[in-house]
C-alpha cells in the first residue's frame, strides 16, 4: 500500500510484479482455475488500493474548486494493457500477457493481439471455435 502511495504522490506510472507464481503450482498445488481466482483476488485487492488513492485525490480538488472529469481508464492494473508482470524470481523468469501470447499464439491458430487480449478474463479456448469465447 505504500509503495502504491508514493508512486501515487511521485505521479510514476507503476508495474504491477506477481511474484512467486511457481508457488502456486509447486507448493499449493493449485490448479490452474483456482490459481486464476487467486491472483483475480490479488489484482482486485491492489486495484482497490489505487481506486482508494484515486478517490481521494479527487476529494481533494473538488475541495479545491477543481471539479473537471478525469480519465481513470489507466488507472487500474489489467494484463491485457501489459502493466502486470507474472514472475518467479526465484526461478529467474517474468512474462507478460502479450510476452505469452506471442509464445503460443503460433501454437493455438490465433494473432497474437486477439490471444493477448483476452488470456486474462471470462474466457476459454475451445477446439472447434476459430479463438478464445467469452463464458456466461
Amino acid at each position: 500500500r505504500q509503495v502504491l502511495r508514493q508512486a501515487w504522490e511521485e505521479h510514476l506510472v507503476p508495474c504491477l510484479v506477481l511474484n512467486k507464481i511457481d508457488r502456486l503450482i509447486t507448493e499449493l498445488q493449485m490448479t490452474p482455475a483456482e490459481a486464476y481466482e487467486h491472483l483475480q483476488r490479488v489484482l482486485e485487492q491492489v486495484n482497490a488500493v489505487r481506486g482508494s488513492l484515486f478517490a481521494a485525490h479527487r476529494m481533494l480538488e473538488a475541495e479545491r474548486g477543481d471539479g473537471t472529469d478525469v480519465d481513470d481508464s489507466n488507472l487500474y492494473f489489467e494484463p491485457a494493457k501489459g502493466n502486470v508482470v507474472f514472475a518467479s524470481a526465484y526461478d529467474g523468469w517474468g512474462f507478460t500477457a502479450a510476452q505469452f501470447a506471442a509464445v503460443v499464439a503460433e501454437r493455438v491458430g490465433i494473432p497474437v493481439a486477439k490471444l493477448a487480449a483476452r488470456l486474462w478474463g471470462d474466457y476459454y479456448l475451445a477446439k472447434d471455435e476459430a479463438g478464445p469465447t467469452r463464458t456466461e
